[in-house]
């Protein structure tokens, strides 16, 4: 008796920017042709599905699966682990053919990378008043700055970096544009808030803060959108006119009754 050629096949996955092993990432093995048995009988079409493993707190999983020599496999991900967006491109194709009878085992293996889902946070100031984005008189909506706190420790998704930002810790500047609208991307999923700094011209400042909890939506969702509406109470100044007779003389009834009307100059 002989012992047939087996093949190892095993995947590692990997965080795309700390190069760390990540957990929880599922993958699937796949038949990339028929695969028939010694009667020429088709035992598994191709596309089928033949084994699906979860890799550990290492990022490494092995299948387990004995497959046949003489045919052709792939691996996909079916599922990223939390907080990271699935890697569709990468797909890892390999034929398993008798090499020689001195090895036993004939490996197989891939690295693959993820990235990590990110999130997006947008401001957006009105006039209280108004409701609207357009500045009363004088004032203007651009030039407000903002501040992005955590409210939470923002934590590395790899599980293994540690904490990026503490609790209160401030992790960005926000400044709006003359529409009243500022953005900032590239965040780690976590909970945050803003609070504006310095109001803009002819606005008092904003005195409330805005929670934004940026959570994951799934390995396909590349960038979580949060959004906040700013309202800004326009600065105002009441004036008074007294009538005054050019005698020096301020007799009210006879002062009394004289219409102004006021202009907006600018």
């Amino acid at each position: 008796q002989n012992d047939r050629q087996k093949a190892r096949v095993s995947v590692v996955k990997r965080d795309k920017d700390t190069s760390n092993g990540l957990a929880g990432g599922i993958f699937g093995l796949y038949a990339s042709e028929n695969i028939t048995n010694a009667d020429g009988n088709v035992v598994a079409a191709k596309g089928t599905l033949l084994d699906k493993v979860t890799t550990d707190r290492n990022g490494s999983a092995i299948f387990s699966v004995d497959l046949p020599i003489g045919f052709g496999y792939e691996i996909k991900e079916v599922q990223a682990p939390e907080n990271y967006l699935r890697n569709q491109t990468d797909v890892y194709a390999f034929q398993f053919n008798y090499t020689n009878d001195r090895e036993a085992r004939i490996s197989f293996s891939h690295v693959f990378v993820n990235e990590r889902v990110n999130a997006t946070i947008r401001i957006f100031k009105k006039d209280k008043e108004t409701d609207r984005s357009r500045p009363q008189g004088d004032a203007v909506l651009g030039h407000a700055v903002y501040k992005l706190y955590a409210r939470k420790d923002i934590i590395h998704p790899d599980k293994k970096t540690g904490v990026l930002f503490h609790a209160g810790e401030p992790v960005g500047t926000l400044t709006t544009d003359k529409e009243g609208k500022a953005e900032i991307t590239g965040l780690y999923l976590g909970e945050y808030f803003v609070k504006e700094l310095t109001p803009p011209a002819g606005y008092l400042i904003d005195e409330a803060e805005y929670d934004l909890v940026c959570n994951y939506e799934g390995d396909l969702t590349a960038t979580v959108e949060r959004e906040c509406i700013s309202l800004e109470q326009v600065k105002k100044q009441p004036f008074q006119i007294i009538k005054a007779a050019d005698n020096g003389k301020t007799d009210a009834d006879l002062l009394a009754g004289a219409g102004f009307t006021a202009y907006l100059i600018s």
